[in-house]
């Protein structure tokens, strides 16, 4: 049930915790009544916002969790991660109005932390701007694709020349 009330999905806790469908639907349904869990969008893992903050994510998640993230989902270091990530955006109202739907719910954070257990993820460090960031594992191509996401959030928004007189 705490699982389901720090907003893992039903799928989610029947995975982790082998309880029935209908009980894990009953603790989803008990902790949205209760107002813990809201309605999310759910990411497009093709989008640059959603690549950012995956990477800030899995960072924080791995300096928590330490080596143990590797063999096992450690469900406290996801819930603190997730929290930290929270708080620092309610802190800057201009992240808040671009990352917050992503931010409503951790199942989606649940899910990347358990990818990443898996090896479908890996942490990569940019030696341009000296952040850590989330590669994907491409099947088709057996191997880890995708270039650092800050880099080009920086190239993309940043560096861009200005159009108009």
């Amino acid at each position: 049930m705490f699982a389901s009330f720090l907003g893992m999905s039903k799928t989610q806790v029947k995975t982790f915790f082998g309880v029935s469908d209908a009980r894990s639907k009953r603790y989803r349904s008990l902790a949205r009544k209760c107002g813990f869990i809201d309605k999310h969008c759910e990411p497009k893992y093709s989008t640059l916002d959603w690549r950012m903050l995956s990477s800030i994510f899995i960072a924080i998640y791995c300096r928590i969790g330490g080596l143990k993230v590797l063999s096992s989902v450690d469900l406290i270091a996801e819930h603190e991660a997730y929290t930290a990530i929270v708080r620092g955006i309610e802190a800057a109202p201009v992240l808040k109005a671009r990352f917050w739907p992503y931010l409503q719910g951790n199942d989606n954070f649940v899910q990347l932390a358990m990818e990443y257990r898996q090896g479908h993820l890996c942490l990569d460090f940019c030696d341009i701007c000296k952040c850590s960031y989330v590669k994907t594992y491409d099947t088709s191509e057996k191997a880890f694709t995708g270039g650092c996401s800050f880099c080009e959030f920086r190239d993309t928004f940043v560096f861009r020349i200005p159009t108009g007189a």
